[in-house]
């Protein structure tokens, strides 16, 4: 007698993961070989495919389970009925395990439809483009009416049911999407412009299933919603609180907290690199998280807003981005000490790994061809109006050769160049970086006056030489 799991989703996989790193024995139920295919091999996991009626979950839970996780998608209402009959005629407990809601964020172009039937016949009243985010199991429905059916772009899984289904409602390869979501707003305004989207139809999948994602990617670029509602309000538990009442297992987590260097991808070790691909949801600046449209992700860099998200989506795995080296100046320092205490005191797993990154300082030096050996370090990044800051780096490049100075924008140039010049210093040699390692990446072997005469907007970086220090 084992935990018997009714999967299909990242709900019930995550399950499954979990009870296999705990070495619990269960049994996970999926009805599609792409759902097979997606679960984690496991000794402790046996995964069986196949759709199966009331009858024969009836038998299956009377025979082989002790108690039952339902993690089927949200709305497979009469499969889900299903199972909960079956429990009951077994005498096995039933556990509805409930991926986390998520709203329409009060956007006005969002009209919803109670059934799929009632959205298809007011989609003939439309004109353009329909991406269709709602699966294959009802496209039937959709593509029924041929003025429907030749506008239609639908986004199903990649399994050979969902291309099969397609086929059968007469949907043309190139009209078939056929990838594994969740997907980033960034890529659904992708798939938005690529097609020529003039109107999306979804489902309020919750969470995990991309819905803000999508609401988001609409909104931004100015199409409206047909949104089918779920079918019911269901009460149930999420993964985490499934997996601490009914195996003590506490919630468990991996944070990355990554140095992207001065921004090229290219230039991050490998192992932070993949720190991302594995990561469930990426937070950071925006112009950090942006190459990653395949990802869950959140402009967010500071603790206090990505403890929400981690209260909310329930990730097992999350990476944090930071400009430059963790080590220098960097948000991470901060970070870490927060996401522990909270984690601590509210029970969880938790492992926080730290990847540090190529410093803007390291890379500046090697495209001018200069040395750092035993200069001194300092950040105008974020501390412009530190005026106590900007005098320790005056003072710095008076006794020091070698000075490196990380700022923001041109501003920070210009008030450096021009306490320099005051200060006698403006003989000194200025190495100037700006974007480095982006397209746009300029260096300049300047001195303090051309500093004064920075407008270009950008991140700047200075390797300040004194030529009479020896």
């Amino acid at each position: 007698m084992r935990p018997l799991i009714f999967s299909g989703t990242t709900e019930g996989r995550h399950i499954s993961e979990r009870l296999s790193g705990a070495g619990v024995e269960h049994i996970v139920c999926v009805a599609t070989t792409y759902g097979e295919l997606v679960m984690q091999d496991s000794p402790y996991a046996d995964v069986r495919m196949g759709r199966l009626t009331e009858p024969e979950m009836e038998k299956l839970i009377a025979d082989e389970a002790e108690i039952v996780f339902d993690a089927t998608h949200p709305y497979a209402a009469v499969v889900s009925e299903n199972i909960r009959r079956a429990c009951l005629a077994a005498g096995r407990e039933y556990v509805r395990v409930l991926r986390g809601s998520a709203d329409t964020n009060g956007s006005e172009a969002i009209i919803p439809f109670e059934s799929a039937a009632d959205c298809a016949a007011a989609l003939k009243e439309t004109e353009g483009n329909i991406l269709l985010t709602t699966g294959s199991k009802e496209l039937h429905i959709y593509a029924s009416d041929p003025g429907v059916r030749d506008r239609l772009f639908v986004r199903v899984l990649p399994s050979e049911e969902s291309i099969r289904l397609c086929s059968e409602a007469g949907i043309a390869g190139r009209q078939v999407i056929a990838m594994q979501g969740p997907f980033s707003k960034e890529m659904d305004i992708a798939v938005i412009r690529q097609f020529d989207i003039r109107l999306m139809v979804t489902k309020a999948s919750g969470r995990t299933g991309g819905f803000e994602e999508k609401i988001e990617a609409a909104i931004e670029t100015g199409i409206p919603v047909y949104l089918i509602g779920r079918p019911s309000v269901e009460s149930g538990i999420n993964v985490q609180e499934a997996l601490k009442k009914y195996f003590g297992l506490a919630p468990k987590i991996r944070i990355d907290l990554v140095g992207i260097g001065p921004g090229r991808n290219t230039l991050m070790s490998e192992e932070a690199r993949d720190a991302i691909r594995k990561a469930g949801i990426i937070c950071g600046a925006d112009r950090m998280i942006r190459p990653y449209a395949e990802k869950r992700k959140y402009p967010k860099f500071l603790a206090k807003d990505i403890i929400p998200l981690i209260e909310r989506d329930c990730p097992e795995r999350m990476a944090i981005l930071f400009s430059g080296d963790t080590g220098f100046y960097s948000g991470a320092a901060k970070m870490k000490p927060a996401l522990e205490e909270w984690l601590r005191e509210n029970g969880y797993e938790y492992e926080i790994r730290i990847h540090p990154g190529i410093s803007s300082f390291s890379y500046l030096a090697g495209a001018a061809g200069v040395s750092y050996s035993g200069a001194v370090l300092y950040s105008m990044h974020g501390r412009s109006s530190d005026e106590q800051n900007l005098g320790n780096i005056i003072t710095e490049i008076k006794h020091n050769e070698t000075t490196v100075v990380i700022m923001s924008g041109p501003e920070d140039a210009v008030k450096l160049g021009r306490e320099m010049i005051l200060a006698g210093l403006g003989n000194c040699r200025v190495v100037l970086g700006k974007d480095l390692s982006y397209e746009e990446e300029q260096i300049l072997d300047a001195d303090a006056k051309a500093c004064t005469e920075i407008t270009e907007p950008g991140l700047y970086t200075a390797l300040i030489i004194n030529g009479e220090i020896k």
